[in-house]
């Protein structure tokens, strides 16, 4: 049986806002690659067999600062982004609740079917990383594994 690493990205600027930001492609704050520094020292031991994370920046550059030096290649995929949260992404808790006052409501309901507008449920993301999960146990039965992602969808 292998070990697999789950990582969240580091801070971004939305996040210390308190923005929504689900597929939004925002980069890490200083704060975010000071702490992408800092879980790199903690694995610095580590040998990775693979690395894994989600094609938004946050999490390719939170991988590639914990990869360092390391010959592991990095494979950024889709699967693992973070929930797609739709109209809501960008503004804050406050700012959709005015906003989309029914949405809003309908959100803070513990329906694994809700969905915002244009955005998924989170049945949808539960699906997509039961299905990364999968794979990646298969692909890598007896291997360590670094996987960096959000934090809603891990």
């Amino acid at each position: 049986m292998g070990v697999i690493y789950l990582i969240r990205h580091g801070e971004t600027e939305w996040n210390s806002q308190g923005r929504i930001q689900g597929h939004t492609d925002i980069g890490l704050s200083e704060i975010g690659h000071s702490q992408a520094v800092s879980t790199a020292k903690r694995l610095e031991n580590i040998k990775f067999d693979a690395a894994y994370s989600s094609d938004l920046t946050r999490t390719k550059d939170t991988a590639k600062v914990i990869l360092g030096n390391s010959s592991t290649p990095l494979q950024a995929t889709e699967t693992l982004r973070e929930y797609n949260k739709g109209v809501f992404e960008g503004l804050t808790f406050e700012e959709y609740s005015q906003k989309y006052p029914d949405l809003y409501k309908a959100s803070l309901v513990n329906d694994l079917d809700f969905s915002p507008t244009d955005g998924e449920s989170a049945r949808q993301v539960s699906d997509r990383m039961a299905t990364f999960s999968d794979e990646i146990k298969s692909k890598h039965d007896s291997d360590t594994v670094l996987v960096v992602g959000h934090g809603g969808a891990l």
